[in-house]
């Protein structure tokens, strides 16, 4: 279970729940939950013997390029599940393949020919464009993280409890702690605790096997403080040196219909409301969150289209009130109550456009300036399989047929990364690019992040509004400064003395591969369509962006 066990670390760390916030000036003290185990002992041994006698009991430094199909049994959240994962190889960088079925949900993801992929529970695929943000996106597994020397891998000594180990530390710019804990008599992986703020996850692996060479856990346990996650999975069958086919390892196609216009329409204008609002604070901020009335069960729903979600959400009570069954993992709200996360809409429809078995998150969806009681999120399912347009001037969200759809002439096409299911473009401050720009249409201004600042500071140089921004917003204290940029291009369209933030929170925001947020301040110019299938998003200039031109 090289990367599939990989996956499942980083998978089941994300559902840890919240049970206590923890005392900042506790945070990283042995015993804490993002701090290391408790009673380490110096040893003379090094790091690098410690991973060798790993990767030597693995039988990894014998063979790493063998193949190998595994199959096996999954229970959690009072459901089973199965899994089939293949690999051509055994060190990170090889191709593989990994399919997981829980209850109704189907999630698969892997690397063919070098090129990333995952697919998600709604069967939409998302192929990683960016050769270094798929490297970046990768979930590896706690060994592969320890070997690479661009992390801070510590050996921190030995350990006599819970078992006989030495403990290495593993922390990668970004990401909490996690300590692995090596079996001092076999080398191999027995025990990994990740580190978190509010809670600490504990995957063990255990009943090892050696198969022509190769040794693996055929038993891997997941916990938290909640029981509801608790995660058991078990090899059932484990095949070495197997030939493998193209239909092992490809990468699948996204589900076809899984968003359905009317027999014959090529486009749809959808049940939606897109009013443009600002508030000076300072700055002025834009508020035009895309609301759009989605039908389930008979019920009228009002969701926002937001481009930086990953899927689909729905709010947890109303999901409950429309009878939906309900799924683990599980979380924990601001009032310590406990909920399952997922659940499975049989039929939607959203005017004249149909979904069936939409898979969707559940969470408390809070409504942004309680302006409206907003019960859901639309994000990267429908983006994903339409072409969706913004219209701000007309006030309308609108459907397009993919395959039929042309580009309007006087727009003009930016490229777009969809990375871990968020749209990624190019923008240039001042005279410097960055590539990472998150397009989101629920923000109300532009954000550069610390990382880009830092490093072209003449760019982000206050041109004079921001100072007075600041003292109107929240002086020094605050954690976004005011800046008036000498200018703002995205796309092919250049704005002059642009007024944006920067996010001041350097130690928050380490290791988040973000140049900034491009919001609904600039994008309310444009109609704005999104077209992930082409890897591109069109803006043509409204009215709008012709009042501001003629200023």
């Amino acid at each position: 279970m090289r990367h599939a066990a990989a996956t499942l670390v980083v998978a089941l760390a994300a559902i840890a729940c919240t049970c206590g916030i923890a005392r900042a000036d506790d945070i990283g003290k042995p015993g804490t939950p993002n701090g290391p185990p408790t009673g380490i002992a110096p040893v003379t041994v090094t790091l690098k013997s410690v991973l060798h006698a790993h990767d030597t009991a693995m039988g990894i430094t014998a063979h790493p390029t063998v193949t190998d199909i595994e199959e096996g049994t999954i229970t959690a959240y009072g459901m089973a599940g199965k899994y089939r994962d293949v690999y051509a190889g055994l060190r990170a960088g090889s191709d593989y393949s990994s399919t997981e079925t829980m209850g109704p949900f189907t999630t698969s993801e892997g690397r063919y020919h070098g090129q990333r992929w995952r697919r998600d529970e709604n069967g939409v695929t998302d192929v990683m464009q960016d050769t270094q943000r798929a490297a970046a996106f990768l979930e590896r597994g706690f060994t592969n993280e320890a070997e690479d020397t661009s992390n801070d891998v510590t050996l921190l000594g030995e350990v006599t409890s819970p078992i006989d180990a030495y403990v290495v530390q593993v922390k990668v710019k970004g990401e909490s702690p996690s300590w692995g804990f090596y079996d001092k008599k076999t080398g191999v992986l027995d025990r990994l605790e990740i580190g978190d703020p509010d809670d600490r996850s504990i995957i063990t692996y255990d009943d090892y096997r050696l198969i022509n060479g190769n040794r693996e856990a055929w038993h891997t346990h997941y916990s938290d403080v909640h029981p509801e996650n608790e995660y058991d999975r078990r090899i059932k069958s484990d095949t070495y040196g197997a030939a493998l086919t193209d239909a092992d390892l490809e990468i699948p196609s996204t589900r076809q219909n899984f968003v359905q216009l009317p027999a014959g329409k090529l486009e749809d204008d959808l049940p939606s409301d897109v009013q443009v609002s600002t508030e000076a604070l300072g700055v002025t901020w834009v508020y035009a969150s895309p609301h759009i009335s989605v039908t389930i069960n008979g019920r009228k729903i009002d969701m926002i289209l937001d481009s930086t979600e990953s899927g689909m959400v729905l709010d947890d009570e109303v999901a409950k009130e429309l009878g939906l069954t309900r799924y683990g993992p599980y979380d924990e709200d601001d009032k310590r109550s406990i909920y399952p996360t997922r659940a499975v809409i049989p039929a939607m429809s959203i005017g004249d456009v149909q979904m069936q078995n939409v898979a969707v998150s559940l969470r408390h969806v809070v409504d942004p300036g309680n302006a409206r009681h907003t019960a859901g999120i639309i994000g990267y399912d429908l983006l994903a399989s339409s072409i969706v347009e913004i219209d701000y001037i007309h006030h309308v969200v609108k459907l397009y047929d993919p395959i039929q759809f042309v580009p309007p002439a006087d727009s003009s096409a930016t490229p777009v990364n969809i990375d871990d299911e968020i749209p990624f473009v190019g923008a240039t401050v001042g005279v410097s690019s960055g590539d990472y720009f998150m397009l989101d249409d629920t923000e109300p201004f532009t954000v550069i992040f610390p990382d880009f600042w830092q490093a072209h500071p003449d760019d982000v140089i206050d041109q004079g509004q921001g100072r007075a921004a600041n003292y109107s917003f929240g002086g020094s204290d605050s954690p976004l400064k005011a800046t008036q940029l000498k200018a703002l291009n995205f796309a092919g369209t250049s704005f002059d003395e642009w007024i944006a933030y920067e996010a001041m929170d350097t130690q928050d925001l380490e290791g988040v591969d973000i140049d900034g947020i491009i919001g609904c301040d600039f994008l309310q110019y444009f109609n704005v369509f999104f077209d992930y299938g082409h890897h591109a998003i069109y803006l043509e200039p409204n009215e709008a962006y012709r009042r501001a031109a003629r200023h």
